[in-house]
């Protein structure tokens, strides 16, 4: 006796032997998500012009990494002491808003036409966040040296990039 058997499931793509690499060139069907928002236009490392860096002192070439959807920008502002140097980092959240922010005390604020949140961490630093929308914000942040100290330069560098977020 003869059995005949078939397949019925059907599945797209290219077919290959086992330990091939499937054929990858093929155009996507999906259709890119149209709900960036403002601040997904932002570039943390632009924010700082070439006049504000040598204002502020900072040295050395900026640094941009991305952690947990977050963007930032680093830069390092050296002192003759060496106790009296910090790091100045700017973080843009598309998905994290002024309530988000974590820390205390917070001390609400304003810096020109946003809401602010002031936040000292006794064992890193001082960060001013900026609203830019309910879920979403740019972050100034200095570490180093005397937290409490620290809030003057990341209020100074809030000042400066505020006027150039939406």
């Amino acid at each position: 006796m003869l059995l005949a058997t078939g397949c019925t499931d059907q599945t797209a793509g290219t077919p290959t032997a086992a330990g091939e690499a499937p054929d990858t060139t093929a155009e996507s069907t999906a259709t890119p998500s149209s709900t960036a928002g403002p601040a997904d236009s932002i570039k943390p490392c632009a924010l700082l012009s070439a006049a504000d860096i040598s204002q502020l002192g900072i040295t050395g070439a900026p640094r941009s990494t991305k952690i947990k959807g977050a963007v930032s920008c680093d830069w390092r502002v050296e002192k003759k002491q060496v106790g009296d140097s910090y790091t100045v980092g700017i973080s843009v959240f598309p998905g994290l808003g002024l309530k988000d922010v974590t820390g205390s005390p917070k001390t609400p604020t304003t810096v020109g036409k946003h809401d602010a949140v002031q936040v000292i961490n006794n064992s890193s630093g001082c960060a001013v966040a900026l609203g830019i929308t309910e879920t979403s914000r740019v972050q100034v942040y200095v570490t180093g040296g005397d937290p409490a100290g620290l809030c003057k330069p990341a209020l100074d560098i809030a000042k400066i990039i505020e006027p150039k977020l939406p």
